[in-house]
């Protein structure tokens, strides 16, 4: 359509619409990413207390989180598309956070841009928080894996197992295990 006062009044309208629309998202997804990075120290200290039912309670709570995530990023994806659009733009990908700040100037492109880096940051630290999680279950993993193999290394008649981990039929004082540890 041709550039009129009118037609280049809706734009800008729009783009303040867009804008806001984008920072509202934005937002939503540093509460959501927040969230996260919460249930993730608490599954830290979850490991080590080795308390499984509550890192396995923590987990689905993330995950609950997450689909609110894939959802706010089905919704920024479509606010940078008519974002594209808006400005006469035919992008082949969805424009990225700083092409849109760009067009709206420093001022309100500033506060754009500060969002997205902010959300960055976050996503480092939980990153970061994850991997250390990780580190810890594996390496809570090896330490009950060798005591199980000393374990089965050492069992005698006495301990009530054989070398294969069978259970023999009289025993003294048998080793139990907690399955669910």
């Amino acid at each position: 359509r041709p550039i009129t006062k009118r037609n280049n009044h809706a734009r800008k309208h729009d783009m303040k619409r867009i804008e806001q629309k984008l920072k509202e998202i934005l937002e939503a997804e540093i509460t959501v990413y927040e969230d996260i990075l919460f249930l993730e120290e608490e599954k830290g200290r979850a490991i080590l207390k080795k308390a499984g039912r509550l890192i396995t309670d923590l987990s689905v709570r993330q995950e609950s989180l997450i689909n609110e995530i894939d959802q706010l990023e089905g919704d920024r994806i479509a606010v940078t598309e008519e974002c594209g659009m808006n400005m006469a733009l035919q992008p082949s990908e969805p424009l990225t956070l700083k092409e849109i700040a760009r067009s709206l100037g420093d001022e309100r492109g500033g506060s754009l841009v500060e969002a997205g880096a902010n959300l960055k940051n976050l996503l480092v630290r939980i990153n970061e928080k994850q991997s250390a999680n990780a580190r810890m279950i594996n390496d809570n993993i090896d330490f009950f894996n060798l005591l199980i193999e000393d374990l089965k290394n050492h069992s005698t008649i006495k301990s009530g197992y054989n070398r294969d981990g069978s259970e023999n039929r009289k025993a003294v004082n048998p080793v139990l295990f907690n399955i669910r540890a």
